[in-house]
């Protein structure tokens, strides 16, 4: 049975691979100690690892913040003391880079519904670049721009009813995560080579 059990153990840590690669972590400066996130909003976060970075897998953006139950506040044209009236809609944010003047790897990230008035989250978001395997040279300088905006509120009701459209999300910490390499297999050894080395 230790035999057995020895040969297992072995096999294993012949076959099994490991994380390959290293992860940085760059903290982005919001410039203020929480961002709201409206509709059409243009926040450009500048970021530099003040290093290259080569090999990039992937990236993504880790935020923690808060988000509530209502979307809109309406009211009656010339009557904005009744009628008052809080709305429902999608929280999240908007989230891509900006490339020679242009966004790329947009993509919208819809929270969960909450209760009680709001909830906090603290979550790590893809970008959606189009292709599973993204090319990542934009980034090979290790500086670039992260943009972020609000989500739309969806339909608003038309004329005489006003309304606003509240924050989609409010952001207090954003980190960009990037993982160079990938993974990479153990180095393999003969079965005679690793048998003699527990004998």
């Amino acid at each position: 049975m230790p035999r057995l059990l020895l040969f297992t153990v072995l096999l294993v840590a012949v076959t099994v691979p490991c994380l390959g690669g290293e992860i940085i972590q760059i903290p982005l400066d919001l410039g203020a100690s929480e961002l709201y996130l409206r509709p059409g909003d243009d926040i450009r976060l500048d970021f530099d690892a003040e290093r290259e970075l080569t090999d990039i897998s992937g990236v993504h953006l880790h935020v923690t913040g808060t988000y509530g139950d209502y979307r809109t506040v309406c009211w009656q044209d010339g009557n904005f003391g009744a009628g008052v009236g809080l709305g429902d809609g999608v929280v999240g944010l908007s989230q891509g880079f900006v490339v020679d003047e242009h966004l790329d790897c947009v993509t919208e990230q819809v929270f969960g519904d909450t209760e009680n008035g709001g909830a906090t989250f603290d979550l790590e978001l893809d970008f959606d670049c189009g292709d599973p395997d993204a090319d990542w040279v934009f980034l090979a300088g290790g500086a670039g721009t992260v943009h972020l905006t609000g989500l739309d509120c969806g339909y608003l009701p038309p004329y005489p009813i006003l309304c606003l459209c509240e924050a989609s999300a409010s952001v207090e910490s954003a980190t960009l995560v990037i993982q160079l390499g990938s993974l990479v297999a153990v180095e393999q050894q003969s079965w005679g080579t690793l048998k003699a080395r527990y004998r």
